[in-house]
């Protein structure tokens, strides 16, 4: 028998290559180690393809995450991380396949790059959201930056990673996405987070407030009128006081009380 990594390797080779040489739409379809066509998806452009897998111990068996990546790699590196996890799958090569399958049925998230060749990310988002549609998304760029993440995170994704992935980021990222996806907005939550911000200095919410206008460290201390080090100093005594683990959590935080940091920014001196 073949080893679990060796069967879902051939498993998503043979499957991919069915797709290689197809116009996008193309789409592959995987699901906890069983690889083919669906009801809404062309049978000739898949290999029907059973291999079993390890499924997790938990799996979240009434999610599908859809991937949208032209980066053949890429694509199937992350669906190969995600099946074996024991999350079911369907990767996509171009924006356009994954808006063509919608509506959907079942509860969706969606993993797409910043940009792929007939649209990025933030249109993506945007396309999303005039349509009415509530997708959790993760985005992905191997040239990300600050700006680029606050522009996601604004347009309406809830997390932003920087490739290469490392499978440990990829699935802590996607089970925070499911956890809030379990749950239901709360005012205490609010509360916790508006008693964070107000423990922050002006000089920190100023340094916040740079973050989240997708500045640079330089930026902000040309700004500022302070050096980079004061910067950096400041920004980790910011993450460290909103309890924030990384940059993208501590957007998400800001942007939930975007309204209060400006109020309270507007109102503070600033401390050095």
């Amino acid at each position: 028998m073949l080893k679990e990594r060796e069967a879902a390797d051939i498993a998503m080779r043979a499957s991919c290559s069915s797709v290689e040489g197809s116009a996008c739409p193309a789409t592959l379809d995987a699901s906890r180690g069983r690889l083919g066509s669906t009801a809404r998806h062309d049978s000739s452009r898949s290999i029907p393809l059973h291999v079993p897998l390890r499924r997790s111990p938990s799996p979240a068996n009434d999610l599908t995450i859809h991937i949208v990546d032209d980066e053949d790699m890429s694509r199937r590196s992350v669906a190969f991380a995600l099946v074996s996890a024991g999350f079911t799958v369907r990767a996509h090569r171009c924006a356009t396949s994954f808006l063509d399958l919608l509506p959907v049925s079942e509860s969706i998230c969606l993993i797409t790059d910043l940009r792929t060749h007939d649209m990025d990310a933030i249109e993506l988002l945007e396309r999303l959201r005039q349509a009415g549609f509530d997708v959790p998304t993760i985005v992905i760029s191997g040239h990300g930056n600050i700006a680029a993440a606050v522009q996601t995170m604004k347009a309406g994704a809830a997390d932003f990673l920087e490739k290469p992935l490392k499978k440990e980021r990829l699935l802590t990222a996607v089970n925070q996405l499911l956890a809030r996806r379990r749950q239901s907005p709360a005012a205490p939550n609010f509360e916790r987070i508006a008693a964070r911000l107000r423990q922050l200095t002006g000089r920190e919410r100023q340094v916040l407030a740079g973050v989240l206008d997708g500045l640079q460290n330089k930026m902000i201390a040309h700004r500022l009128g302070i050096s980079s080090r004061t910067v950096e100093v400041h920004r980790a005594n910011a993450m460290a006081k909103m309890e924030a683990r990384n940059l993208a959590q501590l957007m998400r935080m800001a942007l939930m009380i975007e309204a209060l940091m400006i109020e309270a920014l507007d109102a503070s001196p600033a401390h050095l």
